[in-house]
């Protein structure tokens, strides 16, 4: 689990960025704004865990919750990333 976790982290964060500079044209600027909505995501997400997890919440079931919206979001961004795909689609 944690090799799956760090492929899509490092897809996430390196790979995606030098799609859109190399092969689509993009700014460094451009780039880095595409990576803010997930920042955002992962700093509002950061206290709903640790109140779950003081909750009692099983560890296991987030980290499995976690590891399926990964499983979906990959496979929705991989039928919707082409050389052809727009800004609007990545946002």
């Amino acid at each position: 689990m944690s090799f799956i976790l760090g492929f899509g982290l490092y897809g996430s964060t390196f790979i995606i960025p030098l799609y859109t500079q190399s092969l689509l044209g993009w700014t460094a600027l451009q780039s880095g704004l595409l990576m803010i909505p997930a920042t955002l995501a992962t700093a509002f997400m950061m206290p709903v865990v640790g109140r779950l997890i003081s909750k009692g919440v099983s560890q296991q079931y987030m980290v499995a919750v976690g590891l399926f919206l990964f499983f979906v979001y990959s496979f929705w961004g991989y039928k919707i990333i082409t050389p052809d795909t727009g800004k609007d689609s990545f946002f």
